[in-house]
């Protein structure tokens, strides 16, 4: 079973709407093109986080045994981080694991992309369903496997040299949403104070401090993080054409053209408050509101 990206269930809907003879529709907006990661794994839920905030997901399909078949579609051409999860629906037993691929160094990179129009299929991915064989490689028991499982070398993936991104900021291959930045055993999404510096109100995996909405997350579930659609119509703020990237990203590699670092926000917000550094009004910088 795979989920579709939210465009293509826009541009359905409006399809029919013409069909019936309704005059007030606007034109429908082309859906972004997509490439699809298939594979095997045991009963599992698969989840895939992208550098402009954008979320999809899958489960396998249950066939008797343990390499459930999957499927999940993917745009085309942007960084992306895949996250699966074991007994998703026991949190007793739950184990999560980051999926990791070879970058051209040898090196397990999470973040990858591929071009549209193709099915990619990453092999069995043979996750732990057991949380006593798991517990070894978990070591402050939030759940999350510490490292990224390594699938290999998967041939038209393009895979992000391994470092830091904006994802996973601290480059331990652990995106945001799943870390434990203060080590106490519960992931961000789920802790309040994770940061011991700031409150995550709506436990999303995002601070109060650039969450749109923190004390009622409507977006979080289909969008991270949720301050890049803050109207919740599937597009970033500033994606006004409608492709997928943001409307300063020329090069269509998911981040601002002017944020070198990737860290998701302009150069020139070094303060990462959305606001420009050099803006003696303090008004919001029209590139660098959104962190990606």
């Amino acid at each position: 079973m795979k989920k579709r990206l939210l465009s293509t269930v826009i541009i359905s809907s409006l399809a029919l709407l013409t069909a019936c003879g309704s005059s007030s529709v606007a034109p429908p907006t082309l859906a972004p093109a997509v490439y699809t990661v298939k594979g095997t794994v045991p009963g599992t839920l698969i989840e895939a986080f992208c550098d402009n905030g954008s979320y999809y997901s899958a489960t396998s399909v249950q066939n008797g045994t343990n390499q459930h078949p999957f499927e999940i579609e993917l745009p085309g051409n942007l960084g992306c981080n895949l996250v699966m999860t074991t007994n998703e629906n026991d949190p007793a037993n739950t184990i999560i694991t980051p999926i990791g691929f070879r970058d051209a160094n040898g090196d397990i990179s999470t973040r990858f992309s591929a071009s549209t129009d193709t099915v990619i299929d990453i092999g069995n991915i043979s996750l732990f369903i057991d949380v006593t064989a798991a517990a070894a490689f978990d070591s402050n028991n939030d759940s999350v496997i510490d490292v990224p499982y390594d699938a290999g070398v998967v041939t038209d993936l393009t895979i992000a040299t391994a470092g830091a991104t904006t994802l996973d900021p601290d480059a331990d291959g652990i995106i945001e949403p799943y870390d434990d930045e203060d080590d106490d055993g519960i992931i961000n999404r789920d802790d309040p104070d994770y940061s011991n510096l700031s409150t995550d109100s709506d436990r999303d995996g995002l601070p109060d401090s650039i969450d749109v909405n923190p004390d009622n997350d409507e977006n979080a579930s289909n969008t991270y993080p949720e301050v890049l659609d803050s109207d919740g119509d599937g597009y970033l703020d500033d994606d006004l054409n409608q492709d997928g990237f943001h409307d300063d990203d020329q090069d269509l590699d998911g981040f601002h053209d002017d944020d070198l670092d990737q860290d998701g926000f302009s150069d020139d917000d070094a303060d990462h408050d959305g606001i420009s550094d050099n803006d003696p009004n303090d008004d919001p910088d029209s590139h660098s509101s959104d962190d990606t």
